[in-house]
C-alpha cells in the first residue's frame, strides 16, 4: 500500500507494531499524536546505557517514515500552490477582461465616435456573438478560418544575440539581488508553459562616468535589442510572442527552410502589444501576438525596447555591493515563444441579433485584420451586414477599402456618396456575417475588434 500522508503512514506503522506487546506504550503515544506531529519520539541519550541495535533501527525507521511523509506533504503543498496560482490567474483574467471591455468602450467613444460625429455609440461583436462557429479563436475578439487541424510544434533555440545580456542580473531590491530569488536568464523559460516564468534580455547604461567601472555598463542611451533564432521539429507557419509589455517592438521577422538563406516578412517597428494602435492601423491585430509566414523550419525574430525600468541597480565589487549611480535598465521580457502548424478551410460566421430593440438610422462596420504580406492580392475576408433581413456586402469603414461602408436610412433612393447605401426604412435589426478564406489550406488571415458603429442623426452629410 502506498503511504500518502502522515496519517496513513502512522496507521500502517502502528499496524506493524500492534502484534508485539512491548510496543504497547509506544502505540498509546502514537495514538494520541495529532496529524501534524511526527512519528519519531525525540528522547535524551544516556551515555552509560547499552546500545540496543533493534531500538536504534526502529528509531531510524521512524525518522525515514517522517521524512517520507514530509516529502509527500511538500509535494501536495506544491500542487495546492500551483492550483491556487492557476485559479488566481483565472480570476484575475476575468476581472481584467471586464475592466478591459469597459476601457475599450470608453476608448471607442473617444476614438471612433469622437472622430466622426455621424456615430454616437458602438457595439462590440465578439466570438460569443457568433453561433456554432468552427473558426480558430485566438481570443474573444480575434478569429481565423475554420480549423481542420492545429498543433503546437516543439523547437530548439539556435541562438540569442544582441547588445546586452540575458537575465536580470544587477537588479537590487531590499538588500538582495533579485536574480538570486528569480533568475530570468534561462532561455528554457521561452519554451515552458509556465506563465510565472519570464525570460529577460537586458541592457544597462549610465550617464555618470564616475560610476562603477564594469564591462556590462554602457555610457549611452541606446535601446536594448536582441535576435532569437529557432529551429522547429517540423515546418511551421506561425509564431506567438508572449509578452505583456506595450513598449516592446517586433523589428524584424525572418524565416528560412535551410537556416542559411532567410526571407524577411516584417522589417519595421511593430508595437504589437499596444492595442490602441489598432485605431490607427487596421492591418494588424494588436494584442493577438500572432505572426504568420510561409511554411519554414527556421524562425528568426528581432525585438527591441527603448523604455527604461525603475529598477535600482548595483554591482558586487571588491569593496562589497555598490549601487550604480544614475543607471537605468532597458529590457525585453518574454513569457514564451510558441510555433504552430495548422490546416484550415473556409469559415462562415453569422452573428446573433445585435440590436436591443432600439432603431438607428445608420450603421458602419469597424474591424482590424491581419492578412500577411506574402498572401496574394485576393479578398480573403468578406463582410456583410444583414439589416432588417436584407444582406449587404460592406467593407470596414476604417480600412479605406473601396466599397460600401455605410448603410443609411434616407428618403433619397440613391446616395450622393459612393461609399453609402441608402435604405428606405430605419434600421431595426442588424446581424453580422463574415466569410474567412484560408490561403492554400495552411494559413489563415485573422480579423479582430469587430464593432458596429451606430448613429441616429440622419442630417449628417457624409464626405
Amino acid at each position: 500500500m502506498e503511504l500518502e500522508n502522515i496519517d496513513a503512514i502512522k496507521d500502517q506503522y502502528m499496524a506493524l507494531l500492534s502484534g508485539d506487546e512491548k510496543y504497547n506504550t509506544l502505540l498509546s503515544q502514537l495514538a494520541r499524536r495529532g496529524a501534524d506531529e511526527p512519528i519519531f519520539t525525540v528522547g535524551e541519550l544516556d551515555p552509560e546505557a547499552d546500545i540496543v541495535l533493534e531500538e536504534e533501527q526502529r528509531q531510524l525507521s521512524e525518522i525515514l517514515l517522517d521524512l517520507h511523509a514530509l516529502n509527500n506533504g511538500m509535494s501536495e503543498l506544491k500542487d495546492v500552490i500551483d492550483d491556487s496560482i492557476s485559479t488566481l490567474d483565472d480570476v484575475v483574467y476575468t476581472i481584467m477582461e471586464a475592466i478591459s471591455k469597459q476601457m475599450e468602450q470608453a476608448e471607442d467613444m473617444n476614438m471612433i465616435c469622437g472622430s466622426d460625429s455621424a456615430y454616437d455609440m458602438t457595439i462590440s461583436v465578439t466570438a460569443e456573438d457568433f453561433e456554432e462557429t468552427s473558426a480558430e479563436i485566438i481570443n474573444d475578439r480575434t478569429l481565423g478560418a475554420s480549423i481542420v487541424e492545429s498543433r503546437e510544434v516543439a523547437y530548439d533555440i539556435v541562438s540569442i544575440s544582441g547588445n546586452g545580456f540575458a537575465g536580470n542580473a544587477y537588479v537590487y531590491e531590499d538588500g538582495i539581488f533579485t536574480s538570486l530569488l528569480d533568475d530570468r536568464s534561462d532561455p528554457m523559460y521561452l519554451m515552458d508553459d509556465n506563465t510565472t516564468t519570464v525570460f529577460e534580455y537586458s541592457r544597462i547604461a549610465t550617464t555618470n562616468k564616475e560610476s562603477v567601472n564594469e564591462a556590462f555598463i554602457n555610457y549611452d542611451n541606446k535601446e536594448v535589442q536582441c535576435t532569437i533564432t529557432l529551429i522547429a521539429d517540423e515546418p511551421v507557419s506561425s509564431i506567438t510572442i508572449g509578452s505583456e509589455d506595450k513598449n516592446l517592438l517586433l523589428r524584424k521577422l525572418e524565416v528560412s527552410t535551410d537556416g542559411v538563406s532567410f526571407t524577411t516578412w516584417i522589417d519595421w517597428d511593430l508595437k504589437f502589444q499596444d492595442t490602441k494602435q489598432g485605431y490607427y492601423n487596421p492591418n494588424y491585430i494588436y494584442g493577438s501576438n500572432i505572426f504568420c509566414f510561409p511554411y519554414s523550419y527556421f524562425v528568426r525574430i528581432t525585438l527591441a525596447n527603448n523604455a527604461t525600468s525603475d529598477d535600482t541597480l548595483a554591482a558586487q565589487t571588491d569593496d562589497g555591493t555598490v549601487q550604480i549611480l544614475d543607471a537605468f535598465r532597458k529590457c525585453i521580457a518574454l513569457n514564451g515563444l510558441k510555433l504552430y502548424t495548422s490546416y484550415y478551410e473556409d469559415c462562415i460566421l453569422v452573428s446573433r441579433e445585435m440590436l436591443d430593440g432600439n432603431a438607428v438610422d445608420k450603421v458602419a462596420l469597424f474591424a482590424t485584420e491581419y492578412i500577411p504580406d506574402h498572401f496574394p492580392d485576393y479578398e480573403f475576408v468578406e463582410y456583410y451586414l444583414i439589416i432588417n433581413g436584407e444582406e449587404y456586402e460592406v467593407v470596414p469603414a476604417n480600412t479605406g477599402k473601396e466599397g460600401i461602408s455605410i448603410i443609411k436610412y434616407s428618403d433619397e433612393t440613391e446616395s450622393q456618396n459612393e461609399n453609402t447605401e441608402n435604405i428606405p426604412e430605419t434600421i431595426k435589426s442588424i446581424m453580422v456575417k463574415v466569410v474567412i478564406h484560408p490561403y492554400q489550406e495552411q494559413e489563415t488571415p485573422y480579423i479582430s475588434n469587430l464593432k458596429l458603429c451606430l448613429g441616429k442623426n440622419t442630417g449628417i452629410v457624409y464626405v
